[in-house]
This record gives structure tokens, C-alpha cells and sequence, in this order.
């Protein structure tokens, strides 16, 4: 692994300010990328609320 990137929760959206772009423009050849697209968009509520039903159904749906 040459990289690793991440996406941040609130700006400037990537972990560390380093970005899938830079490691590219580095011309690194093997990237490791972690996304959460949850968290991409200004719901924060929703997500919260999501976050709770798989947390009670990873206890209670076995």
C-alpha cells in the first residue's frame, strides 16, 4: 500500500487533508480508500437514526 485516504465527517472531508487526488497526482500506484457515504450529506439526524436501528437490529435480529 502506498496510501491511505479517508474520508472525514466534516470538512475538509478528508482525513489528515489528504485526498484520493493527491494520492493520485503522487502517482501512487496502490491506494487504500475509505469511505463512509453516510456521511456525505448533511443528514445528520437520519444518519443518526440509521445508526440505531442497525445497532438494535445487530442485537436483536440474529
Amino acid at each position: 500500500m502506498d496510501a491511505y485516504v479517508s474520508d472525514a465527517r466534516l470538512k475538509p472531508f478528508w482525513r489528515d487533508g489528504y485526498s484520493v487526488v493527491d494520492a493520485i497526482k503522487e502517482n501512487k500506484k496502490k491506494i487504500l480508500f475509505l469511505s463512509h457515504p453516510a456521511n456525505w450529506n448533511g443528514f445528520t439526524f437520519e444518519n443518526f437514526k440509521e445508526n440505531i436501528k442497525r445497532l438494535y437490529e445487530s442485537f436483536y435480529m440474529i
